[in-house]
């Protein structure tokens, strides 16, 4: 899902009052190395779990393979990982991908 800030925010106010769509995931993590926002939609699918972001901070940001069995966080944070991406969990089921203000 691709959207500037202020729009991320208002969907996160009407996702949080959405009932979670899959409280629990069980099953292998299989997401191909390739640009961030690919990788972000196969997650989002995999999972479950909605993931936010705006696209021009995900713009040529490339990602690594991540397969196996692993946790949801597990998975993302490998993906993230070196990227300068961090997330940010607003729910069970709502996770914002943002920049690292470290």
């Amino acid at each position: 899902m691709k959207l500037h800030h202020s729009t991320a925010r208002l969907i996160g106010l009407l996702l949080a009052t959405a009932a979670p769509v899959s409280a629990a995931f069980a099953g292998d993590i299989n997401i191909p190395a390739g640009t961030l926002g690919a990788a972000l939609d196969a997650y989002s699918a995999q999972t479950g779990i909605h993931v936010l972001y705006a696209e021009h901070d995900i713009s040529g940001v490339r990602s690594k393979a991540v397969s196996g069995d692993l946790s949801p966080d597990g998975a993302l944070s490998r993906l993230l990982s070196g990227t300068g991406l961090v997330m940010h969990r607003h729910s069970t089921n709502e996770i914002a991908i943002v920049r690292d203000v470290q």
